[in-house]
C-alpha cells in the first residue's frame, strides 16, 4: 500500500529519522551531562556562495567536539566510500567520501576557532554495513587525532548492537 500510494520515499526518510531519535537516547547516556545538538545546522561561504550544511549530531564535552553522521538504512545495505566527481568538485553525496572529505572538513575548520580549544573529532554510525573500501577509511580514522577518546569512529549495524549491549542499552539494541 506504501508503494502504490507513493510514500515509500517518506517511508525511507521517516525511519532515518525514527533512527537519529533513538540515537539522541543512546549518545545521552553515553555522553551524559554533555551538551548534545541534533541537526546542528551551520552557514558556510564559498567562492563568494552562500550555503548551509546540516550534521546529525554536534556532541560537546569537556574536551573534544564530535561531529556524528548517523545512517538509519537497511542491515542488508552497504554504504560506499564513494567517489570523486571532477565536474562538480565533490565526492558522492551519501558516501562516506561525502562525510569525510566534504561535510566533516568544513565543520572541523570552523570549529577550530572554539575558545576552549577543543580537538574535532568524528563518527559515522549506520545501523546497514559498510563496504570494504569504506570500512577501511574509518579504520583509519579509528587511528588517527580524529577519534573521540569515548567513542569509535564508526560503527556498522553489527558493531552498534555489541556497542549498545556493552553499555546496558538492550532495548535500544533490540
Amino acid at each position: 500500500n506504501i508503494r502504490e500510494s507513493g510514500q515509500e520515499t517518506n517511508l525511507e526518510n521517516l525511519k532515518g529519522d525514527l533512527f537519529e531519535s533513538l540515537m539522541y537516547k543512546v549518545l545521552n547516556k553515553i555522553f551524559s551531562g554533555s551538551q548534545i545538538i541534533h541537526g546542528y545546522t551551520h552557514n558556510f561561504k564559498d567562492n563568494g556562495k552562500k550555503y548551509s550544511l546540516e550534521y546529525d549530531y554536534l556532541i560537546s564535552t569537556s574536551n573534544e567536539n564530535i561531529v556524528i553522521e548517523v545512517k538509519g538504512y537497511k542491515g542488508s545495505t552497504f554504504i560506499k566510500l564513494g567517489e570523486f566527481n571532477k565536474e562538480t568538485q565533490k565526492p558522492e553525496k551519501n558516501t562516506v567520501k561525502w562525510f569525510l572529505a566534504h561535510t566533516f572538513p568544513k565543520i572541523k575548520e570552523h570549529l577550530k576557532n572554539d575558545v576552549l580549544n577543543k580537538k574535532v573529532k568524528l563518527a559515522y554510525i549506520t545501523t546497514a554495513k559498510f563496504d570494504e573500501d569504506a570500512k577501511a577509511k574509518l579504520e583509519e580514522k579509528n587511528n588517527s587525532n580524529e577519534k573521540s577518546e569515548i567513542i569509535d569512529t564508526y560503527y556498522d549495524g553489527k558493531k552498534l548492537i555489541d556497542f549498545l549491549l556493552k553499555n546496558d542499552l538492550k532495548k535500544e539494541a533490540d
